[in-house]
């Protein structure tokens, strides 16, 4: 923030202007801090490039598996790295399905995490070496699995728990309650800041889940083709990454080969006009 002054005035910037400062904020750090660190926790050299190694490997596989959930808001805290082996892992699934890049405000624009941090302390290659043919080899093995992929995948867009926020991408102003009813059922509370956690979870008399303000009820006849048709664009999109034809470019041809696809992927992660949109808290100075 203190590079780019106030965030409000950051975020009125135009884009061009945006990018200006975001190149600027680079040029005055170095972005090693996670390498150097990782070098010094290590015990020996030996130690420290199998580490790297783990980390390469599961950075990459880890990126393309969010990719195709659409899985979002991967700011720092929700990326942790193990000490004794470098592996990554993330934590809170909350924000899948792309959600984050649909919402109403600083929607992101990357497919997935790889700031500079994350790029200096790959292993040799950088981006080119082990982390883009580990990215092809996952890509490929997802790909040819892809039917299996979908089938797991669609039960978890049609969870009642998770399809009504597809509705309110970014968090919706009318959140779902609960409302009872007199068959006995498990009944969920959810919080106050639409994000929908799990508060608690009690006996109670059967549900019906409705939005504040709108009643929307997912036991109304309209509302169940509402969220179908959402869930069918949902499945649909994971579909056409699986194919390559994610970009309304390729949809007309073939698709991708996974090694296009992967390149694509990088060049939309890394580049500087996406990563300046993302709000301050995301962290792409980092």
């Amino acid at each position: 923030h203190r590079f780019c002054g106030s965030s409000s005035t950051f975020d009125k910037l135009p884009l061009m202007n945006k990018v200006e400062a975001f190149e600027d904020a680079l040029a005055t750090s170095t972005g090693t801090d996670l390498y150097k660190i990782m070098w010094l926790r290590a015990p020996s050299a030996q130690e420290w490039l199998r580490r790297r190694g783990h980390y390469t490997k599961t950075l990459a596989a880890s990126s393309m598996v969010g990719y195709i959930l659409g899985l979002g808001d991967r700011h720092p805290q929700n990326i942790m790295i193990e000490r004794t082996t470098g592996s990554v892992i993330h934590i809170d699934y909350g924000e899948c399905f792309e959600m984050t890049m649909n919402r109403a405000h600083f929607p992101e624009k990357v497919p997935f995490r790889l700031t500079r941090q994350l790029i200096n302390t790959l292993s040799a290659g950088r981006v080119d070496g082990g982390f883009k043919g580990t990215c092809e080899y996952v890509m490929g093995v997802i790909r040819d699995n892809q039917h299996s992929v979908l089938a797991m995948l669609e039960a978890f867009v049609h969870d009642p728990l998770i399809n009504w926020r597809l509705l309110y991408p970014g968090g919706a102003q009318e959140e779902p309650v609960v409302e009872e009813h007199k068959d006995e059922e498990w009944s969920f509370n959810f919080d106050q800041n639409g994000m929908g956690s799990l508060l608690q979870l009690h006996r109670a008399k059967s549900l019906r889940y409705t939005s504040v303000g709108t009643n929307l009820s997912v036991r109304d006849t309209s509302n169940i083709r509402v969220l179908k048709e959402v869930a069918e664009r949902v499945m649909g999109r994971i579909h056409a990454k699986l194919n390559g034809m994610e970009d309304p470019a390729s949809r007309q041809a073939e698709g991708k080969t996974v090694t296009d696809q992967v390149s694509n992927l990088i060049a939309h992660a890394t580049s500087h006009e996406n990563l300046c949109q993302s709000y301050v808290g995301w962290c792409p100075f980092w």
